[in-house]
């Protein structure tokens, strides 16, 4: 993507980062580009932040609305023999610490045989917790039942890892059209560790499927970035700090 390097864009970016060192924000270097971007930034926890593509002087050409970023890839799908994965991010895909981000995953097949979901784990972006979640399932017919179910528990019982269930034999997907989708919503959780800050993220799911055992697709592109986390002070803690 292309960006302005008229001077004053370019004085504006070390202007920038002169404000944060000095605050005492980040430490280490920051190199800047043939057009003044500024490609990396050492925080003060020691880790290194890619922020090539955060533009610190809000060019006409990066326009976040409504907490909607463009440039990020909304939807990844994924196949494995006859079924179809079909991830991606609902509402707002950049955030900050106490907003929400939403995923909606729907699986599918493309033909014979017919297929049981019996357990999905979603994989939400880093430094998200509290998971809620509903499951939707669509006959070919097109009826159409939604439930909100309920995540398994850590080892403690403290919080809900994203993993889901199901009771019974399972959620059935079917060459006849029959599908089941599953939207899991994640709290953003403020955090001083920069590494996470302005950098994109995927997502991922696991999932047991009859016959085709354990599935893992760890890192789809339906991506996310919570620009916020870096400073938010909040009283929820991280999910098992």
């Amino acid at each position: 993507m292309s960006r302005s390097s008229t001077p004053a864009h370019r004085l504006a970016a070390v202007a920038t980062t002169s404000a944060l060192l000095a605050a005492g924000l980040l430490t280490g270097t920051a190199s800047a580009g043939a057009t003044g971007s500024i490609e990396s930034v050492t925080g003060s926890s020691g880790g290194s932040v890619d922020v090539s593509n955060l533009d610190l002087v809000g060019s006409a050409e990066r326009v976040i609305e409504n907490g909607n970023d463009p440039d990020l890839q909304r939807s990844d799908t994924a196949t494995v023999d006859n079924v179809t994965i079909t991830r991606e991010v609902v509402g707002k895909n950049v955030g900050s610490g106490g907003l929400q981000v939403t995923f909606r995953t729907t699986f599918s097949t493309t033909g014979t045989p017919d297929r049981l979901i019996t357990r999905i784990d979603d994989q939400g972006p880093k430094y998200t917790g509290s998971p809620t979640a509903k499951i939707t399932y669509t006959k070919a017919d097109g009826g159409r039942t939604t439930e909100t179910i309920a995540s398994t528990l850590d080892s403690t019982g403290g919080y809900a890892i994203g993993e889901y269930v199901a009771s019974g034999t399972g959620w059935p997907i079917t060459a006849a059209g029959d599908t089941v989708v599953i939207e899991v919503t994640y709290t953003w959780y403020g955090t001083m560790r920069q590494e996470y800050t302005a950098y994109v993220q995927n997502s991922g799911v696991t999932a047991d499927i009859s016959g085709l055992g354990t599935q893992n697709f760890p890192s789809m592109k339906a991506q996310t970035r919570c620009d916020g986390c870096v400073g938010y002070v909040t009283t929820i803690p991280f999910p098992g700090s």
